[in-house]
């Protein structure tokens, strides 16, 4: 408590300097003097429960109904603060202003318990936890508004948002007026609570409002799921047509005999062919190797193609003698 309390005078004291910041130089007139003036308001409030507080502090029999003082202070300065929704605003998303909700209701149900018990240190707790809950959800109203499709929308939110702690409030309010004077009435915190509820139920439907986006869908919808895996099946086609506009069809390079050429005209392209082929790897070098060695056995060789080419003669001898000038 003594924790929130310091809090709460150091927030007022920060919504004074900038009031006074924002008034200064300003006429009697602007709406920043009545800004100032309740920031001035607030920060006496702060600083006087803080006190109140140090005093309750060794007292324990009444922990509990100034720590639900304190709530609702604290809650209807947050109520002030949302009519600045832009100011320090932090954008927040529909699940945020969901889990937001779920957290008023959880705080709820142990403000309820409390009221049953009205033991101090659960009613401390419960006031604490509330207070907590209700400047997280304002906080993310503001945050979610900012993110609304329409001003119209925007306004149902924050509305929605001060509606619930409005609620709230109206339930720490009659508690602490209920513990001053015995127990809270079970029935009245169950109305209390029901009337919190249906706020709840509001403010998640403004969540689901904030979702109708194009932006937003159910990734359980059976139809979502086909049109992910369409679009990625199209995805998958449209790489590989790149991929296929980009192949060409293979050049031809070799090149027809030219039927003018005689034997050993034929032999000798043949021959500049081979030399200019390009092979890598250890083969081309043996194979150029080879190439190059000359033996009794080419003689033979080259003997026994003019035989077959020319017969016997001068034309012989000449191919010969081309062939082993050739390799």
């Amino acid at each position: 408590m003594l924790l929130n309390a310091c809090m709460d005078v150091a927030k007022a004291l920060s919504n004074l300097i900038d009031s006074t910041k924002d008034a200064c130089g300003k006429s009697s007139d602007d709406n920043s003097m009545d800004r100032l003036k309740s920031s001035a308001k607030e920060m006496v409030q702060s600083v006087s429960s803080l006190l109140k507080t140090v005093k309750s502090a060794e007292d324990k029999a009444s922990r509990g109904t100034r720590a639900l003082e304190i709530a609702v202070d604290a809650v209807s300065s947050d109520i002030k603060a949302l009519d600045n929704a832009s100011v320090g605003a932090v954008s927040a998303s529909p699940e945020d202003l969901i889990r937001a909700a779920k957290e008023i209701t959880q705080a709820t149900t142990k403000a309820v318990a409390a009221g049953n018990t009205a033991k101090q240190d659960d009613i401390a707790a419960a006031g604490n936890m509330g207070r907590k809950a209700i400047t997280d959800m304002l906080n993310t109203c503001k945050g979610a508004s900012v993110n609304a499709e329409s001003e119209a929308l925007k306004l149902k939110v924050l509305q929605s948002g001060r509606s619930t702690s409005m609620a709230y409030r109206d339930m720490l309010e009659y508690m602490c007026e209920s513990l001053s004077g015995g127990q809270p009435e079970n029935s009245q915190l169950i109305e209390h609570s029901r009337k919190i509820a249906e706020s709840v139920k509001d403010l998640i439907g403004c969540a689901e409002e904030l979702k109708t986006g194009a932006d937003w869908v159910n990734p359980d919808d059976p139809n979502v799921i086909a049109e992910n895996e369409l679009l990625n099946a199209a995805a998958s086609i449209e790489a590989a047509a790149k991929k296929l506009s980009l192949l060409q069809p293979r050049k031809k390079t070799s090149k027809k005999v030219d039927d003018s050429l005689n034997f050993e005209e034929q032999i000798l392209e043949a021959a500049k062919a081979i030399a200019a082929a390009r092979v890598p790897g250890k083969s081309c070098i043996s194979n150029t190797a080879r190439v190059g060695k000359t033996g009794p056995s080419d003689d033979i060789k080259c003997e026994q193609r003019e035989h077959l080419v020319g017969g016997p003669g001068g034309r012989s001898q000449d191919g010969c003698s081309s062939y082993q000038h050739t390799v």
